[in-house]
């Protein structure tokens, strides 16, 4: 690789046509000449488009190949996704997109690039059956690891579709199943009219408090006592206060435990109580990395949520029962939809992102390449 750079001006003569009838002018096209611009060569925007697929900035890719970052932006702009593909790890997503299509779509992304793969209009079983058809059995056994929540019809197009890759179910969504059940027992003992109102109200209150993890609550009130004891050992003396004047300064009075508050309000209700400790048991579960005894865990687990007899519990268990061998892999292969998540919070706040285009024969996907009969169609829009 040379030490220095040398700079290079081509020259190429260019006709400018016009319409006789309606007075519009443009360039006559040339093969050495990109789409963006009539003042960079194909060559260059390639380099810029691998640079920028590389997600390399582009204001250096602007700084490696020469044009503006003005320049480097427009081809980005310009580029379209001209391959279509399935990826060898396929996740999948539902976002809201409020078109006139529908008020949901979905987001498929290749979780080895983060590649958006597409976008359908719909959140339907016929709309997805419509993207994967037009992808013969061939190509669809491309597809390694199916990535997706808990969704029925995200499911059901697995085992339609793809039946032969693994399906993974992400791990953010399998914790949430569990969280979203303590707190649908929480609502429901808030809204228990035998309790009295002041400790609904708590309860209410307290929700971000029933989340934290009890170890978490313990390092707080730590904390917060060893704050405590440095502030009246400095204001005291300087103030000269009396206990009675430090009982009437909020800062310096002692408040309730955080470990102390969450175990009276989880009194109030015995289902509650049980929920919160089988939600925790849960999540210390969850973290625990993977073994051969992360099975037999999962089992008990959902052995003793059902037979809690809470209702949202054993929900709960039931859906973890109907999809564990997708919970237990998306643990084990450490896999999760990220890419279609992070594709679907691009869509929201920013429009559809700009990617640019995938030539044929580039790698899609891990270390595996694209489909050879990739390379000589494209698949449904």
């Amino acid at each position: 690789m040379p030490a220095h750079r040398v700079p290079l001006m081509l020259m190429i003569e260019v006709t400018r046509m016009i319409c006789p009838k309606c007075g519009k002018t443009w360039n006559e096209s040339h093969e050495m000449i990109g789409t963006a611009s009539i003042h960079m060569s194909v060559d260059v925007q390639d380099l810029i488009l691998f640079d920028l697929m590389d997600k390399k900035s582009v204001k250096a890719t602007s700084e490696k190949n020469g044009p503006s970052a003005y320049m480097a932006s427009k081809v980005l702009d310009r580029a379209i996704l001209d391959v279509r593909y399935l990826p060898s790890t396929l996740c999948i997503d539902e976002f809201k997109a409020n078109t006139d299509e529908g008020k949901m779509a979905v987001a498929i992304a290749d979780g080895g690039s983060g590649f958006l793969v597409e976008i359908l209009p719909q959140l339907t079983s016929k709309c997805i059956g419509r993207f994967f058809g037009g992808f013969d059995a061939r190509e669809r056994r491309s597809v390694r690891f199916w990535c997706c929540d808990m969704s029925p019809m995200f499911i059901r197009a697995y085992k339609r579709w793809c039946p032969g890759a693994a399906l993974c179910i992400d791990r953010f969504h399998v914790v949430k199943l569990v969280t979203d059940a303590f707190s649908d027992v929480r609502r429901r003992v808030q809204r228990d009219e035998s309790l009295p109102e002041a400790l609904r109200k708590e309860i209410r209150k307290a929700w971000k408090l029933f989340l934290m993890r009890p170890e978490e609550l313990e390092r707080i009130d730590l904390e917060y006592a060893e704050q405590l004891a440095v502030n009246r050992a400095t204001l005291t003396p300087a103030l000269d206060l009396t206990e009675e004047e430090i009982a009437e300064l909020s800062f310096l009075k002692p408040r309730e435990a955080r470990v102390a508050k969450a175990g009276r309000l989880l009194e109030a209700d015995p289902d509650l109580k049980c929920a919160y400790e089988l939600m925790h048991l849960f999540r210390d579960w969850s973290d625990m990395g993977w073994c051969a005894e992360k099975r037999d865990s999962l089992a008990k687990w959902t052995s003793l949520a059902a037979r809690s007899g809470i209702p949202e519990m054993r929900r709960a268990a039931k859906t973890l029962r109907r999809n564990r061998e997708g919970v237990l892999d998306g643990y084990k292969r450490a896999l999760t939809n990220a890419a279609a998540e992070d594709n679907m919070t691009r869509i929201q706040t920013r429009g559809c992102p700009k990617q640019p285009a995938l030539p044929p024969g580039t790698q899609g996907s891990g270390d595996d390449r694209l489909p050879d009969i990739a390379q000589d169609r494209r698949g449904p829009r």
